[in-house]
């Protein structure tokens, strides 16, 4: 358990292999509340690029034994809080928060019932058009080919464009005159994944799903042609302690930038959001644009993502933040915000240019 008057504290960072893991273990060390030792887990340190003191691989993120796994690591290395990543992880700390709780680790993370409802997109979606906290888009939940053919004609296409969402952010564009089967036919054991990211006809995503019998949880929803926008928050007891709102937009070089963009109402929304769904410590909340300029929620991340990175260069900690305020030493206001803009290579995802004003 972190003790607040310790100014030594080790961190476990569960899924260290995560694409934003060096910005998060950046961040955890730049904390301005204690000296930080950190401790990284991963299947495999073959993906992990973190600046960390000790690594010690673990079975994968999703598996049963995780848990376990980490508390073993925890107890050898005298681990004060345990730090998880992406959403398997973040998931299984979440369901085993008593046990860590009961060892006097710090879990920093939401409850499970907040960690579940804001991945499961239909009920976080359902929970929050209930409230009118947020406009949504229309959207239908699929898992397979069927349900994708009949939830995007329910949406009206082709005469209405829409998108497929998949878990991780990456959107499919489904166009009446996108690319046809030919596109993805020689592509040996192709899944949705291994598709290129140019509008595709709803037959040719229909097809690869047929195909591979690959049943996943996905969104088809309107499309959203204006800017996106995010907001990476820290909560605690329902207090909005840090906050950057971000708009992500896109170069004709396929390029992503983002920069940081005041914006009261995104940070009401977001504190609103985060209180309705019992969620703490770091939430990124995601929005659209639709055709008529309305700003509409298309999903909650229980934790931290890839608008982290903009956040630090901002002067913004959000999970140093997150893991002062576990120990009873967050801030008592909103950390001050520097504007930014951040371009990203998206062929890597790695950020090429940052710049102040």
């Amino acid at each position: 358990m972190i003790d607040a008057t310790d100014s030594d504290t080790t961190v476990l960072v569960a899924a260290a292999d995560e694409p934003y893991a060096p910005t998060v273990c950046q961040a955890l060390r730049a904390s301005e509340h204690t000296d930080v030792r950190l401790v990284g887990t991963a299947e495999s340190s073959g993906g992990v690029y973190a600046d960390l003191d000790t690594f010690t691989p673990t079975v994968p993120a999703d598996h049963e034994d995780l848990v376990s796994e980490l508390v073993e690591v925890a107890h050898e290395e005298s681990v004060d809080a345990v730090f998880p990543l992406g959403r398997p992880a973040r998931r299984a700390v979440a369901r085993a928060r008593p046990i860590f709780e009961d060892l006097r680790i710090t879990p920093v993370v939401a409850p499970l019932d907040g960690v579940l409802t804001a991945a499961d997109a239909q009920q976080c979606l359902d929970a929050l058009t209930t409230r009118q906290l947020a406009p949504v888009p229309d959207f239908a939940q699929v898992t397979d080919a069927d349900e994708l053919l009949g939830g995007a004609r329910a949406l009206g296409y082709p005469e209405r464009s829409v998108v497929v969402r998949l878990s991780g952010g990456r959107r499919i564009a489904l166009d009446p005159d996108g690319l046809d089967r030919t596109a993805v036919d020689d592509l040996p054991d192709v899944t949705i994944d291994d598709l290129p990211d140019e509008p595709l006809r709803l037959q040719t995503v229909a097809a690869v799903l047929r195909a591979t019998t690959d049943t996943r949880r996905m969104q088809v929803t309107e499309a959203l042609p204006g800017p996106r926008h995010a907001v990476d928050a820290v909560v605690r007891d329902g207090d909005l302690l840090a906050a950057v709102p971000q708009t992500v937009s896109q170069t004709s070089e396929g390029n992503v930038v983002r920069h940081t963009e005041p914006d009261e109402a995104l940070l009401e929304t977001t504190a609103a959001i985060a209180d309705e769904l019992d969620l703490e410590y770091n939430v990124v909340a995601r929005f659209g644009t639709g055709p008529d300029g309305t700003r509409r929620l298309v999903g909650v991340v229980p934790g931290l993502d890839a608008s982290v990175r903009l956040s630090l260069e901002a002067g913004v900690n959000t999970p140093g933040v997150a893991l002062a305020a576990a120990s009873g030493r967050g801030p008592t206001a909103p950390d001050p915000m520097t504007s930014v803009t951040l371009r990203v290579d998206e062929t890597n995802h790695s950020p090429s240019v940052a710049t102040q004003r």
